[in-house]
């Protein structure tokens, strides 16, 4: 029980990281760094940003899986969550006088959400071998 209210605490601070980095006024033009492995920092952020997003929800509320089966489902659900989420933030970025949305952002947020729903579904299915050789 400790566990998923730490994640949970870890989770709403998230969120509030989030929100902050997607419609707080930053200045693009005070970024130190344009490019890292010839990647344009900008997207190099939505992809880290979005990163921890499945893994903080699959802590907060727990495992329910019953099989390997449900941990493919449980991982897929949290990669369209979190996809709608992003899909949010870059639509409603387009009604700001100081942001504007961008599709190749929302690619970048779906390779961390992609990165972290896999290793959702890794753990899930760990547990379920770990369980089964525990028997």
């Amino acid at each position: 029980m400790k566990k998923a209210c730490f994640a949970q605490l870890i989770l709403v601070l998230y969120v509030a990281a989030v929100v902050y980095v997607c419609f707080g006024h930053i200045d693009s033009d005070q970024m130190p760094l344009r490019s890292l492995f010839g990647l344009e920092a900008d997207k190099l952020v939505h992809g880290v940003l979005f990163l921890p997003f499945s893994i903080l929800v699959y802590y907060s509320f727990g495992s329910r899986s019953a099989n390997v089966f449900e941990s493919v489902g449980i991982a897929l659900g949290l990669f369209i969550i979190g996809a709608a989420a992003a899909a949010a933030t870059e639509y409603f970025q387009g009604f700001t006088t100081y942001r504007q949305s961008d599709i190749h952002d929302f690619y970048a947020d779906m390779v961390g959400l992609g990165v972290s729903s896999l290793f959702v579904m890794a753990a899930d299915i760990s547990r379920h071998v770990k369980k089964r050789g525990r028997r």
